[in-house]
């Protein structure tokens, strides 16, 4: 398998057969969570309840729509394995795992919605802080599929793999699990994501709705998780335009990069200044 079989999609035409072939159950959770974004966006305009100042049904539609990208991309990242795996024995329990934690996550949430109150760091009750335990749990089972394949990786690629593109993968996938750790564990010990400013997410930073009005861990969380999504592009163009040697010194500047701006925005987030004050 080429570079660009491998981490391009083929032709138009194509694109979601293979997609669907390179992993189908985390290709069918991916396309489930998508479906119900629409009905998300109805339930907002439906029920005007708030928590923490914005639309109670934000955070489902926002775990809707990162969970069906984290189910699509591992889909695709499926077929940068090396042979054989997808069709080990341990293979479909593993990902059915990752999927029934993922429904239990997102029924979690919805139901929060549904009650008026919010999900996360919720301890008003008995019941709803074991809810927050079991779903904190429930994310770094989901985050080991990183490891996974992170682990699979370093082992050895698809056929063909272009050697550079393939530590991109490795370091993408790897690198975001430490991070993200970091960055939750400071979340929960925190009791939320604002620090330093009013208990509001309102006139949040455009789209990502980071708070404006402090420092928000969410921040470093973001780029923690995405380190899995930022490296392995930048290195698929790496090895599209430089020689490998030059790809791969490339690459790990890169890592080192994205390294650093996880920490600070971290440690601005701690100082209780917002990422982007300017903005």
């Amino acid at each position: 398998m080429s570079l660009a079989e491998a981490a391009t999609p083929p032709s138009s035409a194509g694109f979601l057969a293979e997609w669907r072939r390179r992993e189908p159950i985390f290709f069918a959770a991916a396309l489930a969570h998508a479906a119900l974004v629409p009905l998300a966006l109805a339930m907002m305009a439906v029920d005007g309840r708030t928590y923490l100042d914005l639309n109670i049904w934000v955070k489902p539609l926002k775990f809707l729509v990162s969970i069906a990208i984290w189910f699509g991309f591992l889909a695709w990242a499926a077929g940068w394995l090396r042979e054989g795996i997808t069709r080990s024995r341990w293979w479909r329990p593993f990902t059915l795992v990752m999927v029934v934690n993922a429904a239990l996550e997102m029924i979690w949430i919805g139901g929060a919605a549904a009650a008026g109150v919010g999900s996360h760091f919720n301890s008003s009750t008995p019941l709803w802080a074991f809810g927050f335990s079991m779903a904190a749990f429930s994310a770094v089972i989901l985050l080991g599929s990183a490891l996974v394949y992170g682990a699979a990786l370093a082992r050895g690629g698809a056929p063909g793999l272009d050697p550079a593109f393939r530590l991109s993968a490795t370091l993408g996938f790897l690198v975001s699990v430490p991070l993200t750790l970091v960055a939750a564990l400071t979340l929960g010990g925190n009791g939320g994501h604002i620090v330093g400013g009013s208990a509001t997410d309102a006139n949040g930073l455009w789209l990502m709705g980071w708070a404006r009005g402090g420092g928000d861990l969410r921040v470093a969380h973001f780029f923690a998780l995405h380190a899995m999504h930022a490296l392995p592009l930048f290195g698929w163009l790496a090895a599209r335009t430089l020689p490998v040697g030059a790809a791969r010194a490339a690459i790990w500047a890169a890592t080192g990069g994205w390294i650093w701006l996880t920490g600070f925005t971290y440690f601005q987030a701690l100082d209780g200044r917002p990422f982007l004050p300017f903005l």
